[in-house]
């Protein structure tokens, strides 16, 4: 083994079953999402990149939660390569030599942390990675609007299928918003069922928020 990455690091087990995309996924599309993390790195967090991941899922045709799980696994590696010290190349090596990633798999990862690797000193640790170390962190969002039925009498367990003749009474309009997060034990996804009027305590709930992040940086001058 080449390097110290793999003796220093617990890989979480979505890790390494999403490394496949590397051979799924074209190169230009890896390369642009590889621009993304980039830039959002630059910044340190300090723009939301939402808009810029639906503006790629849609010129890449994948979905938003796809593209959220590929940029996890850049982001990982990178920081942890800049802590480990260790070459990119050798990473891969060592990655075909556990049989972690394929060999067309592993052609794209390399270019790709090649490309990420490039301006090293963006993968310093901050402030934003010291809660990454201990905090899941918000990768994206998505949402579905979907109906919710109202039956006139729900079932128990043990009742007669042949006997159960259950009739919609009315059907409530919801939407379920899914959160996908990246933390020390790896990507989780939390989803939660909203009605409308959740939705909107939740928007006033974030409009609030936001208005404390305002005050607070207009404090210490950000």
């Amino acid at each position: 083994m080449k390097t110290k990455f793999l003796a220093l690091t617990v890989l979480p087990e979505s890790f390494k079953n999403n490394l496949i995309y590397f051979e799924k996924i074209s190169i230009e599309a890896l390369s642009s999402i590889a621009e993304l993390v980039i830039k959002e790195q630059r910044a340190k967090g300090a723009f939301p990149v939402e808009p810029d991941i639906l503006k790629l899922s849609r010129e890449t045709n994948l979905s938003a939660e796809k593209l959220g799980s590929v940029m996890g696994i850049m982001r990982f590696t990178a920081h942890r390569l800049f802590r480990s010290g260790d070459k990119s190349d050798d990473l891969v090596d060592d990655f075909l030599e556990e049989g972690l990633i394929s060999q067309e798999a592993a052609k794209n990862f390399r270019e790709i942390l090649n490309k990420l690797m490039q301006e090293e000193s963006i993968w310093a640790p901050h402030a934003y990675l010291e809660y990454e170390a201990v905090l899941p962190v918000y990768q994206n969002v998505t949402t579905r609007c979907m109906l919710m039925p109202k039956f006139d009498k729900e079932f128990k367990y043990f009742d007669d299928p042949q006997k159960y003749n259950p009739k919609v009474e009315t059907l409530l309009p919801s939407v379920l918003l899914n959160i996908l997060s990246d933390g020390p034990e790896g990507e989780r996804s939390f989803g939660v069922i909203l009605t409308e009027e959740d939705l909107e305590e939740l928007q006033n709930i974030l409009d609030l928020a936001r208005k404390q992040l305002s005050s607070m940086k207009s404090k210490i001058k950000i």
